[in-house]
Formats: structure tokens, sequence, C-alpha cells
């Protein structure tokens, strides 16, 4: 597009780079369309999404394109399944002794899916990450939705939880222990400790690092003139039953509720006087089992489409488009 009015960029996951969707059905092109349509100006989108990203890559993203791209607004998708987790184990922030965050220096291991990336160095491109996860698994998550059982045995729900919750505990101990980082973009999961174990040292720790990248985020914007905007979207675990853990099997928890991961975010923009959008209303009293692609955890289609609208909507409300 030549010389857009307004250039929106859109930082998140593979949520949001949506390789799983037809071009025209993604979030950021519906969000062009509908833009467009209804203020007939010339507006761009750029999808500057990144497969297994986490906030505080899309953070360090945002800060080195900021003067190239010069956007009028910057919206950042946060996934409020498996996001907190993504800041523990990349650690590409810290706090120092007086409690600012500072980038950690540290050298980066490549483990899991990256280590068998042969060349890999530092952060890898998209592209590059969607075709090893490809290579590395060698099905797409349709096939192995339909290879998987019609229904989980409790026992077996039970196991995968307790394991969830063991491989959370294991990631925040080697956070707290400052032992060397090992960066794997496919291995992502639900954050447990936030969802069932809201008052823990770990989710306060995971809520506290989220904070400062936001708030970070939100300052740096405003040094460059740029609105910004985050958009939380929720898990499908909390929404809905499509999966192999849902919420009905959590709530065997005393702490956990749905929106355990969900509210966090939205009262750290509240705090902080941040603009955000969250989903988790919206796509419950819209039938959130149609807005997932099934037992894949990634919005569907129709999804993407009522998330364009919402922000659309929210976009115009606050006046955050000229």
């Amino acid at each position: 597009m030549d010389h857009p009015e307004i250039r929106i960029m859109v930082y998140g996951d593979s949520n949001i780079l949506a390789r799983f969707s037809n071009f025209q059905e993604t979030f950021s092109y519906k969000l062009q369309k509908y833009a467009a349509e209804t203020l007939g100006k010339k507006i761009e989108v750029v999808n500057a999404g990144v497969a297994g990203y986490g906030p505080d890559q899309c953070l360090i993203k945002f800060e080195r394109e900021a003067d190239r791209f010069k956007p009028q607004l910057v919206i950042l998708g946060i996934f409020a399944d498996n996001d907190f987790g993504d800041i523990i184990r990349n650690r590409l922030f810290e706090f120092d002794s007086q409690g600012r965050l500072v980038r950690n220096t540290d050298p980066i291991i490549p483990g899991g899916d990256l280590a068998r990336i042969s060349g890999f160095k530092g952060l890898a491109s998209s592209l590059l990450i969607v075709r090893a996860t490809k290579k590395i698994f060698g099905v797409t998550n349709e096939k192995k939705a339909a290879e998987a059982p019609e229904m989980k045995s409790e026992k077996n729900v039970d196991e995968k939880i307790q394991k969830l919750i063991s491989l959370n505990d294991q990631e925040f101990s080697i956070y707290k222990a400052s032992q060397p980082r090992v960066l794997s973009l496919a291995n992502d999961h639900y954050d447990m400790d936030v969802a069932l174990f809201p008052k823990s040292s770990a989710a306060a720790e995971k809520i506290r690092l989220m904070d400062a990248i936001l708030t970070r985020a939100d300052r740096f914007a405003r040094t460059k003139n740029i609105k910004f905007l985050v958009l939380i979207q929720p898990s499908q675990i909390d929404l809905t039953t499509n999966g192999d853990i849902s919420y009905k099997h959590l709530g065997k928890f005393p702490e956990y509720s749905r929106t355990n991961l969900t509210k966090p975010i939205e009262e750290i923009c509240v705090r902080n006087g941040i603009n955000y959008i969250n989903l988790f209303k919206v796509f419950l009293k819209n039938g959130p089992d149609h807005l997932y692609r099934f037992k894949d955890n990634h919005w569907s289609d129709e999804g993407q489409d009522l998330a364009a609208k919402t922000t659309l909507e929210y976009l115009i409300a606050q006046n955050l488009v000229k």
C-alpha cells in the first residue's frame, strides 16, 4: 500500500501471525479491511506477529522497528494462556537490584526445537520457526486432532495437569536461580501456576514482569508519539471444553477462576493508564466453541473476525485512529 494515511502495527505470537488461516481471514487483514471501509481512509495494518514470541520479544521487536515503520498505532496481542510463562522462560528481561527492568545480557542456549535447527543464531525468523515446527513434529494440528481419542479419561487429564504444574515449577526454579536460559519457541504451554495458584510467588513474579514489560512498551510508544493498545486474547482452556483440558477440569482447584489469566493483564493496563481490550467477555457471549480451532488453542477465522470488529469499535470510541 502506497502512503497510507494511518499505519497500524500488530505484534504478537502465532495467533497474530496466523499462518493457519488464509491471509484474507487473519486479524490484521480484517482490521485493515473494516477500518478502511468504516473510516474511508487509506489504512495499512502490518502483521508483525512471530510464531512462539512472547511479550518480551514483541517489545524488543517494537523498539527496533518503530523508527523504520513510523506507525500511528501499535497493538500488542497478549495471549492469556502462555505469555506469562514466556517471559520467565526467555528471561530476556530481569529486575536489577533496584527493581528496574533491564535487558539480560547472559548468553542464550537454543534448546528443544531450536537446538535441532542447523545454524540457529539468536531469535529466528517467523518463517524459520514455522518450518522447523512442521519438520520436528511432522504433523499438523488438524491431523493430531483427528488422531486423538474422542474422550480423555479423568485420570489422564489429572496426570497432564500435574505434569504442567511440575513443568511450571521447574521453569520458575530455573528463573529464580538465574540458571542458563534455554530458548525454545515451540514449547509454550498453559500457565498453570497463575491460573490455579494466583497467590503463589511464581504467579506474583510473572505478573510483576508482565507489568514492567507492558508499561515499558507504553512509555516507549509515548516517546515516539505512537498510540498503544493491548489486546488480551483468552485461552481456549478457560472458555471451551474443546481441548483435552478445560475449565471444568480446573474447577476442582479452589483458587482457579476462568479469568485468572486475563484479569491481571487488564488490571495492569487500568493501573498504568494503558489502552486495552479484554476479549474474554466478548468471546464468552458469542459462542466461544467456534471462535477457536478444534483442540488447537489458536483462534479460528471467526474468532479473528470478531476480534477485528471489536478492536475497531474500541479504536473509534477512544479516538485512537485519526
